[in-house]
């Protein structure tokens, strides 16, 4: 289990018996089940955003539930899209 206050980085190396002219190497980023909510805090979702920034992937892949309730819900979400707006490819 991977606690959302101690986000962590596992690399797992997967090949694919397919050939390709463009792409050699992929660098996916895959983040799971953030349920944000009115209890959700602003600097540990930062956090989290440089952790993946730092990776340097190619893609970000957010999956599971994202929200708790809804956006609205969030406390201050207008700090929330600022955060993710940062990371990678947005």
């Amino acid at each position: 289990m991977i606690h959302a206050q101690e986000p962590k980085i596992v690399n797992y190396e997967i090949n694919i018996d397919k050939e390709t002219d463009h792409v050699k190497d992929l660098k996916i980023a895959l983040i799971t089940d953030l349920h944000l909510s009115v209890n959700s805090n602003v600097k540990l979702t930062r956090k989290m955003v440089e952790k993946v920034n730092s990776a340097d992937p190619d893609l970000v892949v957010i999956a599971g539930d994202i929200f708790t309730s809804n956006y609205g819900g969030l406390r201050n979400p207008e700090q929330y899209s600022m955060v993710y707006n940062f990371m990678k490819g947005i």
